[in-house]
């Protein structure tokens, strides 16, 4: 019977811990802006351009992630990678012309962010 309220005292102290740590703490989405540019500037159906991800008002964290969502008919999901302290870059074709709705995808451990950007496309 004694083991019962041990648990119990174990249970809550890791729960203090996780929240002391940071882990548990969640952002504000509407603090949140979310910045897509080019390279190059003007995007060409059928090139290959690198996507340029940047978030503001998200504080700085190590093993975020950040995934492109493309929509235009069909959904593509592209991973982004971290070239410096919050800038997240990855190469795309886009097959055809027109405007495409570009998400972007941030994830940190119980966060994910999504802002959309929309993208046109010559």
């Amino acid at each position: 019977m004694r083991k019962l309220p041990v648990i119990g005292m174990l249970t809550v102290l890791l729960l203090a811990a996780a929240c002391a740590n940071g882990e548990g703490q969640t952002i504000d989405p509407s603090q949140v802006t979310g910045k897509l540019s080019t390279e190059p500037e003007t995007v060409i159906a059928g090139q290959t351009v690198t996507l340029i991800a940047s978030f503001e008002g998200i504080p700085e964290r190590e093993g975020e992630e950040v995934v492109f969502e493309i929509r235009k008919g069909k959904a593509a999901l592209i991973d982004a990678v971290e070239e410096s302290d919050g800038v997240y870059k990855a190469d795309y074709a886009f097959p055809e012309k027109g405007q495409y709705d570009v998400y972007l995808h941030y994830y940190h451990g119980r966060d994910h962010i999504a802002k959309l950007v929309r993208l046109i496309v010559s």
